[in-house]
């Protein structure tokens, strides 16, 4: 539907252009640029099906201004090329900047999800994982573990070896529990 409208739009603007009504003819082509600037602005995400609808207004402004105004073709070219740069330009970027923003969508979906240190799930992810298996016709068990003396590990250690610590314990769940398993930190030094 979106072509439909693109050609509707094509065959109005060379209907009026070539009436010569010099009014008319102004009016639309400055709204073909306003069509063509909204096609562009909201069309980043599919930049082919965009540059599709932009080059046929634009070839139906030219075209039909060439053929009422002949002595215009050089301009019309030379102005041609250069629209259609800049548009190409103005849609990658565009789309670039759309890759972006799902990319650090999807990071910080997991980073709040995720706990920064160990790499297993924090509280909102195990939240998450319990609810997305519900409904799901496997037996679920809970381990829970505290590890005794941690604030002495990171009193006489430092940080350092706490996190450490902390990365090893991470690793064990891993491999005893599994993929399979919703491996969480709770914080602090629960698992």
């Amino acid at each position: 539907t979106g072509l439909l409208w693109t050609v509707l739009q094509c065959v109005t603007i060379f209907t009026i252009v070539s009436t010569g009504n010099l009014p008319m003819t102004v009016i639309i082509v400055a709204s073909s640029l306003g069509i063509v600037g909204g096609i562009v602005g909201r069309n980043f995400a599919a930049p082919r099906y965009a540059m599709i609808q932009v080059i046929l207004i634009e070839a139906s402004v030219k075209l039909s201004i060439a053929l009422e105004y002949p002595d215009f073709w050089a301009v019309l070219l030379a102005q041609s090329i250069m629209f259609i740069v800049a548009s190409f330009a103005i849609v990658r970027q565009q789309r670039s900047m759309a890759q972006r923003a799902i990319k650090a969508e999807i990071v910080s979906r997991n980073q709040a999800t995720t706990d920064p240190l160990t790499g297993l799930l924090n509280r909102r992810g195990l939240e998450r994982a319990i609810e997305e298996n519900v409904f799901n016709e496997c037996h679920h068990f809970v381990f829970y573990l505290d590890l005794d003396g941690f604030k002495g590990v990171n009193d006489r250690s430092g940080h350092l070896a706490g996190d450490l610590l902390l990365q090893k314990v991470a690793e064990r769940l891993l491999l005893s529990a599994g993929s399979d398993a919703a491996n969480c930190r709770l914080g602090g030094d629960e698992f």
